[in-house]
This record gives structure tokens, C-alpha cells and sequence, in this order.
């Protein structure tokens, strides 16, 4: 609910996003459990409104522009540090096109 609403989603989003909640849901045991499946329907609603296309402080809703300046402001800085921490390993994927990075292909190998 807190993701629902404008007022409380710029502080919760921000949040959620600096502690990187989803990933570290879908990493926990409870997620792979069978007992599990609330939690993981939770987690796919969590999701769905965490990835919901509008401004957190307007609450107008993102053009393609704008959604493509995200997209490519995170790979930038993904970028960023696998050029830093694993320069040796990783020199490939820091060096290549922002392009060939939205595929999961060129990801898989890494």
C-alpha cells in the first residue's frame, strides 16, 4: 500500500531501492520454499509498483524519454562498477555498447 500512494512512494521507493529489497526477497529461502508462494505473490506486487512508470514527486506518468534516461543512467553506473571492481573479468562487458547490454545474451557468460 505504502508504494500505492504518491505521499508515502517518493520516501518508500527510495528506500526500497537503496536497500535493494526485491532482490535480497527473491534471494531468501522463504521465496524458494513451496510454503512460500504468499510471499512470493507479495513480492511480484511489490515489484509490479516499484517498476510503475511514473514520477515519484509529481506523480505524472514517465514518456518513453524519460523511462529510456533511467534505463540508461543504471547501466551507465553498472558500468561503472564492473569497470571498477572486476576490471580483469569484466573489461568486456564495462567496455561495450549501453545497446548490447539490455540483452540477456551478452549477459549470460558473466
Amino acid at each position: 500500500d505504502m508504494l500505492c500512494q504518491l505521499p508515502t512512494r517518493r520516501f518508500f521507493h527510495a528506500y526500497l531501492e537503496d536497500r535493494k529489497v526485491h532482490i535480497e526477497c527473491a534471494l531468501s529461502k522463504l521465496h524458494q520454499m513451496e510454503q512460500g508462494q504468499m510471499f512470493r505473490d507479495l513480492l511480484g506486487i511489490m515489484q509490479f509498483y516499484m517498476s510503475f512508470e511514473i514520477n515519484d514527486f509529481s506523480g505524472a506518468a514517465l514518456d518513453n524519454n524519460q523511462i529510456k534516461q533511467i534505463q540508461t543512467r543504471k547501466l551507465i553506473a553498472f558500468q561503472r562498477v564492473a569497470f571498477k571492481y572486476f576490471p580483469e573479468q569484466l573489461q568486456s562487458l564495462a567496455m561495450c555498447n549501453l545497446g548490447l547490454l539490455e540483452t540477456r545474451k551478452l549477459l549470460r557468460p558473466h
